[in-house]
């Protein structure tokens, strides 16, 4: 994650704000990247249409270049600052399938997308396309809150302190080590959170003798522990850490409100199955009540569904 040299940016349709691309012009100039920018169009009633191939193939190259006006326009502001910034157009159904086979045919480091803020409520509203970058791309994937940054904000990692197969262990060190680099990238403090189970309520029902303050004091110790010496391995100090009773997707925003973040960063293993599934459930509760940006990073044994395409 040390290494962001080339930025994908994946444009929002008939938007002239464009958060990501903000965010991106940002860290280039300051990582002196590459920045591409990828649109993707299609018109399903191209399909039925009972024109002739050649008219068709006609029809397809004027929506092309209508949007190639429309992507133009919304660069114009960004030519000022002497970032060239690459442009692709793709012809396809699904945007999430051709933003994955794109960045991973070119070999990016980073794929930048916009979310926005539901109406009413704090939390982002992350859409279908939202939803199969963070699951099936292999890149990490950063979604830029459409509001203003802070300029005081933290960067909140979630670990995983207790996980001892070592893929987690593994990732839990590449979290960390991505976020000491966007900690430079941001001029903010990296803080550390781990959630731990509080006793079930039946356990103390059905066992009168069983001492839960005891067991939660023991598990907490546990968890601060491991998180220390995590700390540690990383010179972070003690007041970084925060470890706390509770749900991740209850304790992420809670701390992430609390601490002032404006991104946080989560670590998605490379399970199958079932147990894929229950990952991806918990990942989505933390992130449905989050309200500011978030990077997602996979682990090393990662392997997304999404087909390559071969390079041309």
């Amino acid at each position: 994650m040390e290494k962001m040299q080339t930025l994908l940016v994946v444009l929002e349709p008939n938007k002239m704000e464009q958060p990501a691309l903000i965010r991106a012009v940002y860290l280039a100039q300051r990582l002196q990247a590459q920045v591409t920018v990828l649109t993707t169009l299609y018109n399903f009633s191209y399909e039925l249409t009972s024109l002739m191939s050649q008219d068709r193939e006609a029809v397809k190259l004027a929506l092309i270049q209508e949007h190639q006006t429309w992507v133009q326009a919304v660069l114009a502001p960004y030519q000022e600052t002497g970032l060239v910034i690459k442009v692709h157009i793709e012809w396809h159904r699904h945007l999430f399938e051709s933003v994955i086979q794109f960045a991973m045919q070119h070999r990016f480091d980073l794929i930048m997308k916009a979310t926005y803020a539901h109406e009413g409520i704090q939390s982002i509203v992350f859409t279908p396309t939202d939803w199969h970058l963070l699951r099936k791309s292999p890149i990490p994937v950063l979604l830029v809150h459409d509001e203003v940054r802070s300029e005081q904000g933290n960067i909140l990692c979630a670990l995983d302190v207790v996980a001892d197969r070592d893929e987690h262990v593994q990732l839990n060190h590449a979290l960390i080590q991505a976020s000491l680099h966007w900690e430079k990238l941001l001029d903010a403090e990296v803080h550390l959170v781990n959630s731990y189970p509080e006793t079930p309520v039946n356990i103390a029902i059905e066992l009168p003798d069983f001492d839960v303050q005891a067991y939660n004091q023991s598990i907490q110790t546990q968890h601060e522990q491991k998180m220390l010496t995590l700390a540690n391995a990383f010179d972070l100090a003690p007041s970084q850490c925060h470890v706390q009773a509770g749900l991740p997707e209850d304790v992420i925003p809670e701390q992430a409100q609390q601490l002032n973040v404006e991104l946080v960063i989560i670590g998605m293993a490379g399970r199958t199955g079932l147990s894929a599934a229950l990952i991806g459930n918990t990942a989505e509760h933390v992130i449905d009540n989050l309200s500011c940006d978030l990077l997602a990073i996979k682990s090393a044994e990662y392997r997304t569904p999404i087909v390559p395409v071969e390079e041309k």
